[in-house]
């Protein structure tokens, strides 16, 4: 008899309480070491819907479940509007699931706990991508460059201000931000270091997938 074993394993969480857009936003600008072919933003109309960052045999994606059930943003429900939430899908296939599940063999069973350290330890791996530093002529630069690049450029320019320049690109980053919706995501804290932790968690609730 030929022994049967998994191709492919998507690890998924819902992440309730958290604005889709906001969540979407933070890893705009981000890199991951094993999704480095695309990184693909998805909107409709003026609305941020999800982003997916596609690897070799390997893709994170973040989107809105209700949406893609739906088929759209939100929809009426007697009277009301659904509730989004992110979810966070990291889909392994192939070669990269004998690495990362299965210790270099074909993976014939799964275990909860090391398919939770394997999706915490990927997410884990998210790094900021920032650009070149620009360079700064004066006060109008930085308002500039604050109001229009925010994030980009905000962690390289800041400790190399001074003064009223740092205090404008202060003011323009700040606005940025509300423009934006910008949030930033702390892995971490969203992902303690056990499964068991993670559902004891107060702000655990469970959505049908």
């Amino acid at each position: 008899n030929r022994e049967w074993h998994f191709s492919r394993v998507d690890l998924v969480w819902n992440f309730p309480g958290h604005n889709l857009t906001r969540f979407v936003l933070a890893h705009e600008f981000a890199t991951h070491p094993k999704a480095q072919a695309y990184v693909s933003l998805y909107r409709q109309k003026r609305l941020v819907t999800g982003i997916t960052f596609q690897g070799s045999d390997f893709a994170i994606k973040i989107y809105d479940p209700v949406a893609k059930r739906l088929h759209r943003k939100k929809r009426p429900a007697h009277g009301k509007l659904l509730v989004t939430f992110p979810r966070v899908e990291i889909e392994i296939r192939k070669n990269r699931l004998k690495n990362l599940l299965g210790k270099g063999q074909l993976l014939q069973k799964l275990e909860l706990q090391e398919c939770y350290s394997v999706y915490r330890d990927l997410l884990l791996e998210f790094a900021t991508q920032t650009e070149p530093v620009p360079k700064i002529s004066g006060k109008d630069d930085a308002i500039y460059l604050a109001e229009s690049k925010g994030l980009k450029v905000f962690p390289q320019l800041l400790p190399k201000l001074s003064g009223a320049t740092r205090t404008k690109f202060l003011a323009g980053y700040e606005a940025w931000k509300r423009t934006n919706a910008v949030a930033f995501v702390d892995w971490n804290r969203l992902l303690p270091p056990t499964f068991g932790q993670l559902i004891a968690s107060p702000t655990a609730k469970r959505f049908p997938t």
